[in-house]
């Protein structure tokens, strides 16, 4: 099943129906996925990306259905057979603050586009418009605003095509700041000319009335009914474009039909004359009955999966403080605990698969929610491999993204950060922020973090409810590191997936199909379906899926190093772009992420969107292996300890200064206090003579207290010799 963002290629149908329309090697991508009122309609908005990246202005993109969507296009795969996705320019990301400081006329630009296109950009008036219903409306608003009608529309293909982003309004030349110079690639050029016979008439408004009376009057409204749209067709030809006509068959008079071409209307013709005759709800009622569609919108008392058909689909994500005391790395003398370490999952709600995971010692925050999606899209075989745990391909075999996700209404998960990365950039719909405190609005992950603590109730460092007081505090025992506790949960996820039984998520398609009751075997069902699945994604695009999901941190560039919150890095890459020089005259702020929560690597994503690592510089090599809590009470520590000197050495100045005086004062009013005071402002005279007489004094002293220091020592060594001479008579006799 496609989703948001997915790049798509033609299939060799879609290639003879798009001859004349595309280049058989264009990428598509899917910009926007469009549900209607009920589960049966579901409509795919296709962008051809290779015109979107040459042409100025984008085309009008494709609205198909389900059906429609995977007989014309497939997923493209890279050399891995992994799928890929599109991401869309970092400058329509920009937020308005930005764009106030460097560009405001460009928020005025796009705010303009913004109220011409406002009321069509509902779900439902962006299907009309697609599918060519809007022309009336389109063309009443026109005349309204008094403006061109290539306005409303250039605006809705720009806005539709780069996924509803309203920063897709900005004036086109605003993605070329920075840029070179496009290429703009030569038009297919005309459609060929139809032969005659297929040929067909102009479409009349009376079509209209004949379409909407012969569709009632077929409509079904009965259990088990159908509703072909292409019998609809075939039956207007017979009612409307035929006339009688006689034949003789064998001798005998009969009367037949015969379609007359003058009057006949094509089926693509038909379905246009369908779409504008009924709105997307009036065509539900006609397919399904109005009995079917009444009953689909009762209120039901359903359960956590009601609607999910697909691997994915719907998932949810919780973090929860594990109960298991973790050994402290940085003293080996001693046994410590450094606390107990948070645990976010997000998991499938159709099959219970845990998709991914994050641990660490920070409470719950955007970073662990962020890192939990990475690791849902990551090979599980190779980043098992990181802990040295070695695992099969169908222990877990998630490699995919989340198509929508419940999440607590927490400190950790802001609307806004949300609303800007999930939806906009990842294509990922939120569907319900749940209520803090309040478990049940997302139940199946709940259990699944309930099955995964009871992995760890027994082992040594673990937490014991109503332990007794006589009994040692569990932290006394912890001894695991954190790299222990990864590879416990990595086996507790593997033992979930492959071996708990979950006969009630069977549906009657999977039992058919001998589908065992567990959660991996389930998803591989789901995942490797022909039209329901999706591919695996492509590890290339995880670099920038970590950008992306990381939270963005301010470091500032100096002439010497790039600071990040007291710590210095270095990269041969940054000289080489010249970012020390440049900063030489004016520091200057850059984005930089860190992954897994140490210090020792921070990463910048580069023009081609390559993360470029920024290492410890030498000085700064005591924080190696430390996390940022780790490396923020050391620099605070050695903050503290440096203010405590300063105080302790002024003191001492002051002291210093004091017996500088006291010393000069003494001396004027001892030794002389006969002299008279020096006028003369050149320097003396015989200073070398005085000094000489000087040194030759200074080196006897030194001699007459060196020449003790010797006697005094060889008198300590006689009367040692004489001792042990002594002890060595006694012992003869």
């Amino acid at each position: 099943m496609f989703a948001v963002n997915d790049i798509l290629q033609l299939t060799p149908m879609g290639v003879e129906k798009f001859k004349a329309q595309f280049g058989a090697g264009d990428e598509f991508f899917v910009s926007k996925v469009i549900n209607e009122s009920t589960e049966y309609a579901q409509y795919f908005v296709i962008t051809n990306l290779t015109q979107m990246k040459s042409k100025v202005e984008p085309q009008k993109p494709l609205a198909l259905s389900t059906n429609h969507a995977h007989t014309l296009f497939k997923q493209l795969l890279d050399d891995d057979g992994c799928g890929l996705f599109y991401l869309h320019d970092e400058r329509s990301r920009v937020s308005d603050e930005q764009l106030e400081v460097e560009s405001p006329n460009w928020i005025k630009k796009r705010e303009a586009s913004w109220s011409v296109i406002e009321q069509f950009q509902s779900d439902e008036q962006i299907l009309k418009y697609l599918q060519g219903m809007l022309a009336r409306q389109i063309t009443q608003h026109a005349a309204d605003l008094n403006v061109n009608e290539k306005a409303i529309r250039r605006a809705l293909n720009r806005y539709i095509s780069n996924g509803c982003r309203k920063n897709a309004l900005l004036p086109i030349a605003y993605a070329n700041v920075g840029n070179s110079k496009r290429v703009y690639k030569t038009k297919p050029g005309p459609k060929g000319s139809l032969i005659p016979t297929l040929m067909t008439r102009m479409i009349e408004p009376s079509d209209i009335v004949k379409v909407q009376r012969l569709a009632l009057r077929n409509c079904v409204d009965k259990k088990d009914g159908k509703f072909c749209l292409k019998r609809l067709h075939i039956l207007f030809l017979k009612e409307y474009c035929s006339d009688e006509i006689v034949v003789e068959i064998a001798g005998e008079t009969h009367f037949e039909l015969a379609v007359d071409e003058s009057k006949k209307i094509n089926y693509q013709q038909f379905k246009r004359l369908f779409n504008k005759a009924f709105d997307p709800q009036q065509q539900q009622v006609l397919k399904i009955g109005k009995s079917a569609y009444e009953n689909n919108r009762k209120d039901m008392t359903g359960c956590a999966f009601e609607g999910a058909t697909r691997a994915g689909q719907l998932c949810e994500s919780d973090s929860t403080e594990l109960p298991l005391y973790v050994a402290y790395p940085l003293n080996k003398n001693k046994i410590e605990a450094a606390g107990k370490p948070t645990l976010c999952i997000v998991v499938c709600v159709k099959t219970q698969k845990v998709m991914g995971y994050s641990l660490g010692f920070s409470s719950p925050k955007w970073i662990s929610v962020a890192e939990a999606l990475v690791n849902c899209v990551q090979n599980k075989k190779e980043y098992a491999k990181q802990y040295n745990v070695h695992i099969d391909d169908d222990d877990w075999s998630c490699q995919h993204l989340p198509l929508s996700i419940r999440l607590d209404n927490g400190g950790e998960n802001t609307p806004k950060q949300f609303s800007t990365v999930l939806e906009e950039d990842l294509g990922l719909s939120i569907v319900d922020y749940c209520p803090p405190a309040n478990g049940a609005g997302k139940g199946t992950v709940e259990h699944i973090l309930h099955i995964i603590q009871g992995f760890l109730s027994n082992i040594t460092g673990s937490v014991e409810k109503k332990r007794d007081a006589g009994i040692q505090h569990a932290s006394q025992r912890a001894v695991l590191l954190i790299e222990d506790v990864h590879r416990l949960i990595i086996r507790a996820i593997c033992i979930h997936n492959t071996m708990n039984s979950r006969e009630r998520l069977l549906t009657t398609e999977m039992a058919m199909s001998d589908v065992i009751q567990t959660p991996s075997a389930m998803w591989s069902h789901l995942i490797n379906d022909e039209l329901l699945g999706r591919p695996r994604m492509s590890q290339k695009r995880l670099p920038e899926l970590v950008y992306l999901l990381m939270p963005k941190l301010k470091a500032t560039v100096h002439r010497n190093e790039i600071s990040l919150k007291g710590l210095g890095y270095f990269s041969d890459w940054a000289e080489k772009k010249g970012w020390f020089a440049k900063a030489t005259g004016a520091r200057f702020k850059i984005d930089v992420i860190s992954l897994g929560g140490t210090v020792d690597t921070i990463y910048f994503k580069d023009e081609a969107g390559e993360l470029q690592p920024l290492s410890l510089k030498k000085e700064y090599q005591r924080y190696e292996g430390m996390t940022e809590l780790q490396a923020k009470y050391q620099l605070n520590l050695i903050k503290e300890n440096r203010k405590e000197l300063e105080h302790k050495k002024e003191n001492a100045l002051v002291n210093f200064e004091h017996e500088v005086e006291q010393a000069v004062e003494h001396r004027l009013n001892n030794d002389f206090k006969d002299a008279p005071p020096n006028t003369q402002k050149t320097i003396q005279s015989g200073i070398a003579e005085r000094k000489a007489i000087m040194i030759e004094d200074e080196q006897r002293i030194k001699a007459e207290q060196l020449f003790k220091t010797m006697q005094a020592n060889s008198e300590f060594k006689v009367s040692s010799e004489q001792l042990n001479d002594d002890e060595d008579y006694e012992d003869i006799y």
